[in-house]
């Protein structure tokens, strides 16, 4: 199905948004978001009104308190609808007569302040852009014709605006490759509107027929700015300042190849914050460029998840002023401050009649886009996720120096399951650990609806932080060194560690500039003794950063070769040169080797039988890409389904990307560790669909989450260090649910969940 097309527009008289959108049964509806949010849609027509999809074109008009929505219907009519203050939507009108426009035509719409009315423009069936206008509220009149016939697209889109400085109201439209402008001075009754002029170039700058213009005044600089996306798939933008004619080529705002030629776009100027602000329906997410005061224009950044969303989606803004405080107006259910200063951008999506994604006071972007009505019914997960608890923060761990921490390596060692997490903050100076140290935990009871830990202590009663013993001395990781996997074989608990390193190789507590990351093994007889583990190989300076250890008794039941032997099958994330970000397989031989380094084996085929990989680490092939920055991985087989599986996450703070904060975590079922590969993602967690935000995963604006522990900035929670509880997993053959628990970290707050996903398995 083709994504609808929104519009949003401010309401002034009750302060509210609206949105209006012809959905699939041609019926046209409107949705408010006043101080409690966004309310049911009402249905302002009968079925078949106007073609499904429809454009329409609305503005508020001061003159008559009103607002006012057009759309040409299945007959080629013009049809206004107009709400009057808090009354009810008014019945459909014509304004025009029937066959003058082509079914479903753009509708451009605004309102002339000089002359005290409100204008529309379109292209019409003969393809001569006209134009009506009404004043107060009195009828509309005729329309006007401004063109000659043939000269634009039969219903192509137009931008229009009022341009203060010259009190001229502007209309812009392509036609024959280029932009051109057609314009009317102070708009009084009898003035007259000027012939098209080209603003482009069709040679140097061309712009498909049917492209969509976006026209929008900036009052602080005086200047009228007109964005749109040419044929090469740049977006560009022109612009004069005051009444000075259009003159300069349009300036290039990103690469060519950014959107699909003649893309939506929907610019806006952000009052109090001066800024336009202006977004783009790319192939296949909405990306936004601004600029500040006369400042020079930033961007483009992705404001939705490249890949989520269809290609060219239609996209409208809207600005909704702080609403004056009211006593009688209780906060919105979700908690969120009440609305004011929002800047809204509504997007068609192929679902439903339209999706929403605001800002407040000129803060983040919220983190998920909110589908204001169903178009139909939307396919059900094959997943389903639910947030069990938050098994780390509480009395026990902040007495043991423990307010928050992050990720959850883990592994059973002589009867007992451990887990290894990450950096602990240390905010005010003192005895104890070093700011983030790494903590061990003792598990003390273990069941799908609970976990619960005891962290390691040293004699101080703090909880003792996980160190290495170097040839040259003892070694504490601090910032961003952390547990990356564990594994258990005869009397000693394996632990990898991703360590930082000098220029000369020497452990730093922290990213030095000429630096090295790398992966140490190390172990220990009793994790719970607060004891230095010893090192047993330096690995890998690139591919294997994160390491997560999965250890293999019977090769042939796991779907690897029977007559390979006992071994350690090490899943890696790391930098490959050449290719970027990826995820690795190795094997390492048990019992440990004295030099185990020298037998690790790197997959690099298609072949399960690790005998025949390779002994050089640049040899090993990616499994598959990840985005580029920070994931951990988690590995397990488990032997009721006969399946492997991976988990890792594609999120990271990453302003101004804000995107990546709303990432899922990924998993990826084989029946062998090479075919992990080629296996699909499947989405375990998305903070979106499993309505994270707000409850247990912090958006700035939304709640309070980021205080946990306090002291921490107030930025984006985001979904990583999932890793998997192996002897919790359930397998139902009857139904092939697979039931998966693993720990969470999400951030803000710093603090690591446990999580419970049910997953479906083909045969």
């Amino acid at each position: 199905m083709k994504p609808l097309v929104p519009t949003i527009v401010h309401h002034p008289p009750t302060g509210t948004l609206e949105l209006l959108t012809v959905g699939d049964d041609g019926a046209v509806a409107a949705a408010s978001r006043g101080a409690r949010g966004w309310e049911s849609p009402r249905t302002l027509s009968a079925p078949a009104a106007a073609p499904p999809g429809a454009r329409i074109g609305a503005a508020f008009d001061p003159a008559s308190g009103t607002l006012a929505a057009l759309f040409v219907d299945g007959g080629g009519t013009v049809v206004a609808v107009h709400r009057r203050g808090g009354e009810p939507w008014s019945a459909p009108e014509r304004i025009g007569p029937q066959g003058a426009a082509p079914p479903g035509a753009a509708v451009a719409v605004a309102h002339h302040r000089p002359a005290g009315t409100l204008e529309l423009v379109l292209a019409d069936a003969r393809g001569a852009v006209r134009a009506q206008r009404r004043r107060g509220s009195m009828p509309w009149s005729n329309a006007e014709r401004l063109s000659d016939n043939g000269f634009a697209p039969p219903g192509a889109p137009l931008a229009l605006a009022h341009h203060p400085p010259g009190g001229s109201l502007e209309a812009f439209v392509v036609a024959d490759d280029v932009v051109h402008v057609l314009w009317r001075a102070e708009g009084v009754d009898g003035s007259e509107w000027h012939e098209p002029v080209p603003l482009t170039e069709s040679i140097s700058h061309p712009v498909p027929p049917g492209a969509h213009l976006s026209a929008v005044h900036q009052p602080s600089v005086r200047t009228l700015a007109v964005l749109f996306v040419d044929a090469r798939g740049a977006l560009r933008a022109l612009s004069k300042r005051d009444n000075e004619a259009w003159g300069s080529p349009p300036q290039r705002l990103s690469s060519d190849g950014f959107a699909p030629a003649g893309a939506p776009v929907a610019a806006i100027h952000y009052a109090g914050h001066d800024q336009l602000e202006a977004v783009v329906g790319g192939h296949d997410a909405l990306w936004l460029v601004w600029r500040v005061g006369g400042d020079g224009w930033q961007g483009p950044i992705a404001l939705t998840e490249p890949g989520s969303g269809a290609p060219a989606a239609p996209v409208s803004a809207a600005h909704q002023p702080p609403a004056a405080a009211r006593d009688d107006v209780a906060p919105p259910d979700d908690g969120a401050a009440p609305p004011g200063d929002t800047l809204a951008v509504a997007a068609g999506d192929p679902v439903f009649l339209g999706r929403v994604i605001w800002k407040d006071r000129n803060g983040f972007w919220r983190p998920c886009a909110l589908p204001i009505v169903r178009r139909a019914a939307a396919p059900a997960p094959d997943v389903r996720t639910d947030h069990v608890m938050q098994v780390t923060g509480g009395p026990e761990w902040v007495a043991a120096g423990v307010p928050g921490t992050d990720l959850g390596a883990n592994t059973e060692h002589r009867g007992e399951h451990w887990v290894f997490f990450g950096d602990v903050p240390r905010f005010e100076p003192g005895p104890g650990p070093p700011h983030d140290a790494d903590v061990v935990a003792r598990v003390t009871s273990m069941s799908p609806e609970s976990v619960k830990l005891s962290p390691v202590l040293g004699n101080d009663g703090l909880f003792a932080p996980l160190a290495i013993r170097r040839p040259d001395g003892i070694f504490v990781p601090q910032t961003v060194q952390t547990p990356t996997g564990a594994f258990s074989d005869g009397d000693r608990a394996y632990v990898f560690v991703l360590v930082h390193e000098g220029p000369n190789g020497e452990p730093v507590p922290r990213p030095v500039p000429g630096g090295k990351v790398v992966s140490y093994l190390t172990a220990s007889p009793d994790p719970g003794a607060g004891e230095p583990y010893e090192l047993v190989f330096r690995w890998a300076e690139e591919r294997f950063w994160q390491v997560a250890p999965w250890v293999v008794r019977d090769p042939g039941a796991v779907g690897l070769s029977a007559d390979v032997g006992e071994g350690v099958a090490l899943l890696g994330h790391g930098f490959q040169p050449g290719l970027g970000d990826a995820v690795h397989l190795a094997w390492l031989p048990l019992p440990l080797a004295p030099d185990a380094r020298s037998s690790v084996r790197y997959c690099d085929g298609a072949t399960p039988d690790p005998r025949q990989w390779s002994p050089d680490l640049a040899a090993a092939r990616a499994l598959w890409l990840t985005p580029g920055g920070y994931t951990a991985v988690s590995l397990a087989w488990l032997a009721a389904p006969r399946r492997w599986v991976a988990l890792y996450s594609k999120a990271l703070f990453d302003p101004p990307h804000v995107f990546r904060a709303r990432q899922p975590v990924i998993a990826r079922v084989a029946r062998d560790p090479v075919a992990l590969g080629a296996a699909p993602e499947r989405i375990l967690f998305d903070p979106c669909r499993d309505e994270a935000y707000g409850r247990y995963m912090h958006w700035p604006g939304l709640d309070r989450l980021h205080r946990d522990p306090p002291g921490m900035p107030d930025d984006p929670g985001w979904a990583y260090g999932a890793h998997l509880l192996a002897p919790l997993a359930r397998w139902d053959p009857s139904a092939r649910v697979l039931t998966l628990l693993f720990l969470m970290s999400t951030s803000r707050p710093y603090q690591v969940q446990l999580m419970r996903s049910e997953l479906a398995l083909v045969p």
